[in-house]
Parts: C-alpha cells; sequence; structure tokens
C-alpha cells in the first residue's frame, strides 16, 4: 500500500508542477495571487469547485479551503475532466474511478437541495458526474446524520475512495473537528474501498443498512427487557407488587380459560346446592301444612 502510494508520488512530480499552475489559474488577478500562497497541506491531486453561492459562505466548507488555498473555484461553463460529485449524477463513485481521480482529481457542486431548479446544470461540463454512497456527516451541524455531508467531507470522501487516504486526510486537517469524519465512517470507508466498482459499492452499502437495521431492532428489543428489569428492582413496593403481579399474568396467561372454566364449574355448583336447599324446604313446608 504504501509502495503504491510512493510509486505514484514519484510519477507524481510533473503533475506537482502541473497542480500548482492549475491553482494559480484564474480570470482574477488577486484571486491568482491568493492562489500563488503556498497550501499548508496541498493535495497531489487538483481539487475544484462550483459555487453558486447557495448557502452561508462562513460556514461553507468549500469556501474555508478556496481561502486556504486548497480548491480553486470553476466558473460556470469552465470543463472538469475529473470525478464530479453531483446531485443529478446517476453513477455512485468507487474505487473503479481512481486512474481519473489521479489524473485529473475531484470537484464537487456546492449547491442547497431547496434550490437545485436554479444551478443551470447543462451549462456544467462534467468529466465524470457522481453520487456519493451512504457516509456519516462528522461536521458540527449535522454531525450523525446520514448523508448531510459538508463540500469538503465529500471531497475527502471521494479521495478515500480512490486509495488517496493522505489527502483525505489532508483536506480534513483544515477543520478541527476533521478527524472524527474518519472515526465515525471507519466501517464504512473500508468496506466500500474493497469494493471493485460502482455495483458493488450499492451492494455494500445495502446490507450495511439492513444489518444494522436489524441490530437497532435488536438492541430496542434489549433495553426494553432491561428497563424492565430496572424498574421492578427500583420501583417503588406498591409498583413492584403491580409489576410483579403483571409480569405473572403475562407469564401464566396460557392458563386463564382453565380458571375461568373453573370459576363458572363452582358458581354452577352453587346455584344448584341454593336450588336443592329450596325445594327442600317448600316440601317441609307443605308436609306441616297437611
Amino acid at each position: 500500500m504504501t509502495k503504491g502510494r510512493g510509486g505514484h508520488g514519484s510519477r507524481g512530480g510533473g503533475r506537482g508542477g502541473h497542480h500548482q499552475q492549475y491553482l494559480t489559474s484564474t480570470h482574477n488577478p488577486a484571486d491568482a495571487r491568493r492562489r500563488e500562497a503556498a497550501c499548508a497541506h496541498p493535495t497531489s491531486v487538483p481539487l475544484a469547485m462550483w459555487d453558486f453561492e447557495q448557502c452561508d459562505p462562513l460556514r461553507c466548507t468549500g469556501k474555508k479551503l478556496y481561502r486556504n488555498g486548497a480548491l480553486r473555484l470553476l466558473s460556470t461553463k469552465e470543463p472538469f475532466r475529473g470525478v464530479v460529485l453531483t446531485p443529478n449524477a446517476t453513477e455512485f463513485v468507487s474505487p473503479e474511478d481512481a486512474e481519473l481521480v489521479r489524473q485529473y482529481g475531484a470537484a464537487v457542486v456546492d449547491c442547497s437541495w431547496k434550490e437545485l431548479d436554479k444551478v443551470p446544470w447543462s451549462q456544467l461540463r462534467m468529466g465524470a458526474p457522481r453520487l456519493l454512497p451512504l457516509l456519516i456527516a462528522a461536521n458540527p451541524v449535522n454531525y450523525g446524520r446520514p448523508s448531510k455531508l459538508t463540500c469538503a467531507e465529500a471531497l475527502a470522501a471521494t479521495l478515500a475512495l480512490a486509495g488517496l487516504d493522505d489527502d483525505a486526510h489532508r483536506v480534513m486537517s483544515h477543520f478541527g473537528w476533521g478527524d472524527s469524519f474518519f472515526d465515525v465512517n471507519e466501517e464504512l470507508l473500508a468496506g466500500y474501498a474493497r469494493c471493485s466498482n460502482s455495483a458493488e459499492v450499492i451492494a455494500f452499502q445495502d446490507n450495511f443498512v439492513e444489518t444494522s437495521h436489524a441490530e437497532a431492532q435488536v438492541g430496542r428489543d434489549e433495553l426494553n427487557q432491561a428497563l424492565d428489569d430496572d424498574l421492578l428492582s427500583i420501583a417503588p413496593l406498591n409498583q413492584k407488587k403491580s409489576l410483579s403481579r403483571r409480569k405473572r399474568w403475562e407469564d401464566n396467561s396460557g392458563d386463564d380459560e382453565d380458571e375461568e372454566q373453573e370459576v363458572e364449574d363452582d358458581e354452577e355448583s352453587a346455584n344448584n346446592e341454593e336450588e336443592e336447599d329450596d325445594e327442600a324446604e317448600e316440601r317441609e313446608a307443605d308436609a306441616a301444612i297437611s
């Protein structure tokens, strides 16, 4: 694994120069000077973003990467030949895209799900549009929520699936919470990395979801049982008796019909005895009169 990355690094000497040129290529001289500033955590492949200004720029992780010189902004009609993370894609990113990412890099379309109709999709010239499989957000706004990733998390995930783990960590190192993204997604990222193509990624994702649901149900059942046990041990005396009676009733519910039948038989026997006593009294009264 290390050898593979080392080989890529040695072969990437030319690409490193191309990458620097890629970052500083812009129509705005001020932006060009900013891009010329050395990035604290450079990646071995170019990163870019189409920004349609539909989110808060102060909270946008893509904008922070741009300010730090880690990616460049694309104009609407500017082409990007690498993998592009976009909500209108039909294929999932997978390790099969590794060579494409290594050669041309990765980009993201930064837009709001609520304003997709305002994005000029027909004008965007994307080399390989891709969707991300299920991943869990680690950003402070949506921590723990599935698929609520920031631009930075999306780019890091793409780099990780392409086998560029070091680059993925470099992207997230711009954020104080960045390492937690790899912690909460350790199992998912490892599973996707073992896949060969988009179809296998989907299959792993679906199996993960199904297994997680089953484990969650088992966990809920165990929790309910534990809560019942705890209530029996800490509840007030009268409540304990009530719970105990309820538990005995549930355990012996199969004997209820037999008990009801015995009660009915006892009542019928008692009624018969009363009728016999009444008849005996009537006979004694008739004999006394005669």
